[in-house]
């Protein structure tokens, strides 16, 4: 399964980027694209990420929906509206979210890095003190 692909030929996309990502705003009333995932191969599809506007849960924020493009025509293949997706497929990605972190900004992140390092400080800390008690100095004199 974690098996890299063979290396191969650039692969160089046919359709506009531009004229895709003005389709997918207007295709979708509201929907504002975020990012665009352009396929390396040949096969693949363009994917147009974005926000729509009555999507309220914060954890579904950001890049949940999306829009597929044909990468050889710039034909419209596929829609998926994040709040039209079934409960499992929005859990995994409110799951993902939790995980990385991604919903609250650096504050939150640096709140992940804090409670991330803690067991650490922690166990140091305890060793430390238990080698005191274990091992007092002793006193010159």
């Amino acid at each position: 399964m974690w098996t890299l692909p063979k290396q191969q030929e650039n692969y160089l996309v046919p359709a506009n980027i531009d004229r895709i990502v003005m389709k997918a705003k207007n295709h979708v009333i509201g929907f504002k694209p975020i990012a665009v995932n352009i396929p390396t191969v040949k096969g693949g599809e363009i994917l147009v990420r974005g926000h729509m506007p009555s999507t309220t849960n914060l954890l579904l924020q950001g890049k949940a929906s999306s829009i597929a493009f044909d990468a050889e025509t710039g034909a419209l293949k596929k829609q998926t509206i994040i709040d039209k997706q079934s409960m499992e497929e929005r859990f995994e990605y409110m799951a993902y979210q939790l995980h990385a972190g991604y919903f609250g900004g650096d504050v939150l992140k640096w709140i992940y890095v804090f409670f991330g390092l803690s067991p650490a400080f922690l166990s140091i800390t305890g060793s430390l003190l238990w080698m005191k008690r274990k091992y007092p100095q002793r006193r010159k004199g």
